[in-house]
């Protein structure tokens, strides 16, 4: 298991149960829908191999159980006909369009080339 700060370990933890709101209702809330129990935060822990001293799982639970608050509330939001999205940054392709245009002949490409063969480059071996 990582040696992490518990910081770093709180961060991991979050990371690794809020993937999805189906890994924290799956994992944290599957049978008791009202409480994060110290149990469930060791799995959760074991899954993403970090270890937890007993001082810190009270604040875990805590942590989770803020999360799957905000998520509750999340998924009270009315999204019908809202565009799913998987970036909020607007990309573009910033490359030029391709055009046709002469090329170096295979002679010019050669001219410098230090060992040739057939029209090809020579290259050392590497296996």
């Amino acid at each position: 298991m990582a040696d992490l700060s518990a910081t770093t370990k709180i961060e991991t933890l979050m990371i690794t149960v809020c993937w999805t709101e189906f890994h924290i209702k799956g994992i944290l809330m599957e049978t008791d829908k009202d409480k994060v129990t110290k149990d469930k935060v060791i799995n959760v822990a074991n899954l993403a191999r970090l270890e937890i001293d007993d001082n810190s799982l009270s604040n875990f639970c805590s942590h989770f159980e803020k999360i799957t608050e905000y998520i509750d509330i999340l998924s009270k939001v009315d999204t019908e006909g809202v565009t799913p999205t998987f970036n909020t940054i607007t990309l573009s392709n910033v490359l030029r369009d391709d055009i046709l245009k002469e090329s170096v002949s295979n002679k010019e490409a050669l001219l410098n080339a230090p060992e040739q063969d057939a029209g090809y480059f020579t290259v050392p071996k590497i296996l």
